[in-house]
């Protein structure tokens, strides 16, 4: 299938993934304190922005990146795991400037953080 990144299979796969990480969530969200919850949505939209990437939905999800960026109190794995989908989109549209200024700011927040040494590999 020209243009498309997955077969049938995995995108189905991938599907299913993700409508059980939203069920559970949902199935848990009146237990969870509000920080915790607040910290799971972003866990979601990161997640269906990397489905958007995933479907070569560029503009859809950098446009996304863009708005998750601008939210305060993002952990740091969340900022890295959204600058990293931010540079693919900005990559796969011609905009390597921002691609590689977002994948510099990635490397920074990792350089600052040991715990998140299990992202330098993505």
């Amino acid at each position: 299938m020209a243009g498309f990144h997955m077969s049938p299979d995995e995108f189905r796969r991938f599907g299913r993934e993700m409508v059980d990480r939203i069920a559970d969530y949902w199935e848990r969200v009146e237990e969870l304190p509000d920080e915790e919850r607040s910290k799971r949505r972003i866990d979601i939209e990161i997640q269906s922005i990397g489905a958007m990437v995933r479907l070569s939905r560029w503009d859809m999800a950098k446009g996304k990146c863009e708005t998750l960026l601008s939210v305060s109190g993002l952990s740091p794995r969340q900022q890295v795991n959204a600058l990293h989908l931010l540079g693919q989109c900005c990559y796969r549209l011609g905009k390597f400037t921002v691609a590689l200024m977002a994948i510099d700011r990635a490397k920074e927040i990792l350089d600052e953080h040991d715990e998140l040494g299990d992202l330098r590999a993505n």
